[in-house]
């Protein structure tokens, strides 16, 4: 017990959380808080994707870091893969790993629109997809899952579908759903020892279950905080009882739920180590579940063992209690002067800029504007357009991890769910595209929404017909 929690508090942003911890939603639980970060390995920056090997062995996408991290069981640091980049082995925000039987390790390469294998020391093998939207082409892809007979889910995010891939690079068929709402901007991939595929449809707050072709079976959840609700939900895993792990994003949870949807159990947010948008999740041996706490840069893990308690010393004897003192009366209180009128306080960004009062720092970020461009347009049904999205910080110091969520008012209108802008300097605008993608039967109007820092934007499209 003593040496696996040194060994992973020694990588300072990762924590474990007994079993015993297990709640309702909106209900704390307490996590052993962190230390400081080992020097010589630098800390993870908003983790996002995680897997597991057969040998135990934990793998990281580290995001913010453009590499692939992998530990032991116990959270030794065993090696750091790749580099910042757009060559071989290198990457630009990875989000999803996955780890076949045999150690091969795949990467989606997310900034760069592509897959990347790797051999199982980390030394590049192989790379498919550039930026596009036809098979075998991406568009900021979220997650990859692997099975055992070959085959490579891919969550391809800005294309709003699922490709299914050989682990060599084929990419031979998609889904996307559309008969049962489209998906938007799935984020999550897993399949059971079965076969049955689950997707984290992002954008709608859903779970969706096919077979190994795609062939729709069932929706799980809807948006919502309640048991069984999700919102945002980004990663998701199938445990050894085909039970599925959930990283219920946007509520700071972790749902476990069985393969038809009914809600099992929760690990909420609360305590020293609380959840801070939790991304990605996947289970270890025995009971255990990691999860890649991605606003808190680190890994979590959930029912780890715990040692034998020793026995309890016997008490000794309580001596009894004397005679209390009569109380002497209270004075009176004199009258109070009156209270100063209170100043501003900058409400803060809820992402740790801003916000403080008098005690806090006097440099804000301030985010002003956020504009859709085209602010007025229009788009075929059947068809895709694409836009952009700029944010402008007025304040006086660094925007952090800024997140505009993105919003289509009409059902069968996807649209890329967020961006995330990783630092604004005071006084700049940064701008970033995203995806409009229309059915075929949707008709009239579309009203496309952004939301950051309580400022909001919106564009009207007008939904044409198209000619084909």
């Amino acid at each position: 017990m003593l040496r696996t929690k040194q060994a992973w508090e020694m990588l300072g942003r990762i924590v474990r959380v007994p079993l015993s911890r297990l709640v309702l939603p909106l209900l704390a639980i307490a996590l052993i808080p962190a230390t400081t970060a080992s020097a010589a390995f630098g800390g993870l920056s908003g983790p996002r994707g995680i897997d597991t090997d057969s040998s135990g062995n934990v793998y990281v996408a580290d995001t913010g870091n453009d590499r692939i991290v992998k530990f032991n069981s116990s959270g030794t640091q065993l090696a750091v893969f790749g580099s910042a980049g757009n060559g071989q082995a290198q990457f630009s925000n990875p989000r999803g790993v996955a780890v076949d039987s045999s150690g091969t390790i795949f990467v989606a390469d997310t900034g760069n629109h592509r897959i990347q294998r790797l051999r199982s020391d980390g030394s590049f093998e192989a790379e498919w997809g550039s930026g596009g939207s036809g098979l075998g082409y991406f568009l900021s892809p979220s997650a990859v899952a692997v099975n055992t007979v070959g085959d490579l889910f891919v969550a391809d995010t800005g294309n709003n579908r699922i490709q299914r891939c050989t682990v060599w690079g084929f990419c031979y068929a998609e889904w996307k759903f559309f008969d049962h709402g489209g998906l938007s901007g799935p984020e999550g991939v897993a399949e059971s020892a079965g076969g049955t595929v689950y997707v984290a449809d992002t954008g709608h707050s859903r779970i969706i279950k096919s077979d190994p072709n795609g062939n729709f079976q069932l929706q799980i959840g809807e948006p919502g905080s309640g048991n069984g609700q999700f919102n945002n939900p980004r990663g998701v895993a199938v445990d050894g009882s085909a039970n599925l792990l959930i990283a219920d994003t946007g509520n700071n949870r972790i749902q476990k739920v069985d393969s038809g949807g009914g809600f099992l159990a929760a690990w909420a947010e609360g305590g020293s180590g609380e959840f801070s948008l939790p991304a990605g999740v996947t289970p270890g041996s025995g009971s255990v579940i990691y999860v890649s706490d991605t606003g808190n840069s680190r890994i979590q893990l959930i029912g780890g063992p715990t040692g034998p308690t020793g026995p309890t010393g016997p008490y000794g004897p309580t001596n009894p209690t004397g005679p209390t003192g009569p109380t002497s009366p209270s004075g009176p209180t004199g009258p109070s002067g009156p209270t100063g009128p209170t100043g501003p306080v900058d409400p803060g960004d809820g992402n740790g800029n801003g916000g403080g009062g008098k005690s806090g720092n006097k440099k804000k970020a301030r985010i002003t504007k956020v504009k859709i461009i085209p602010k007025k347009g229009w788009v075929y049904r059947d068809g895709y357009l694409d836009m952009k999205v700029a944010v402008t910080n007025k304040g006086k110091a660094a925007a952090k991890d800024v997140w505009v969520h993105l919003f289509a008012s009409r059902k069968g209108v996807s649209v890329t769910p967020y961006l995330h802008f990783k630092r604004i300097k005071p006084g700049w605008t940064k701008t970033d595209s995203i995806k409009v993608e229309v059915r075929r039967n949707v008709k009239g109007k579309v009203r496309i929404k952004a939301k950051v820092w309580g400022k909001k934007a919106r564009s009207t499209l007008k939904l044409i017909r198209p000619w084909w």
